[in-house]
């Protein structure tokens, strides 16, 4: 699937229309982003919205994310406001109308309320970590992960079975 710049948006303006109330920052963004697009792939062959991910230290990043938060702002469909938590600036989102869900089937609807659950009560640093899967590791810094990668998450190390069948003549 190509990139989908209004499915993006759309899927954004949801995320943070159901998340509010919560504690929904960048990073829990980008990993309800980035889960729903890898679950969605592994489950169907093809991602939510076409989007790429890039390898940052604390995990895949959407690649349009600052670009479509910013049009959701233009539109005055979500209110962002920064504020100080600790030594950092945190972002907090508000949905300042109903999000359109009309693009998206069922089962895409059905992966990112999971998505959301899981990772809404978590904290950044826990998602971020989890987030460090095979795909991420086997990507440079900085550098688009491909989204068929997340198919390396799903190998494992042989077992002594498995070698010995691979070593049988």
């Amino acid at each position: 699937m190509s990139y989908n710049s209004d499915k993006l948006r759309d899927m954004i303006h949801y995320i943070v229309d159901i998340s509010e109330g919560g504690e929904l920052g960048k990073t829990k963004l980008n990993k309800i982003l980035w889960f729903s697009d890898r679950e969605m792939f592994l489950r169907f062959g093809a991602s939510i919205t076409g989007e790429t991910y890039l390898r940052f230290p604390q995990g895949p990043v959407s690649q349009h994310i600052l670009e479509i938060l910013r049009v959701l702002q233009d539109d005055r469909k979500v209110l962002i406001r920064k504020k100080k938590r600790f030594d950092y600036d945190q972002y907090v989102y508000l949905s300042l109308v109903d999000p359109d869900i009309s693009t998206f089937s069922a089962p895409e609807i059905d992966v990112i309320n999971r998505q959301v659950a899981w990772i809404l009560p978590m904290k950044a640093e826990e998602i971020s970590t989890i987030s460090h899967g095979r795909a991420w590791q086997i990507t440079e810094e900085f550098q688009e992960i491909p989204m068929f990668s997340v198919l390396a998450e799903k190998v494992r190390d042989p077992l002594p079975d498995d070698l010995a069948w691979a070593l049988a003549e």
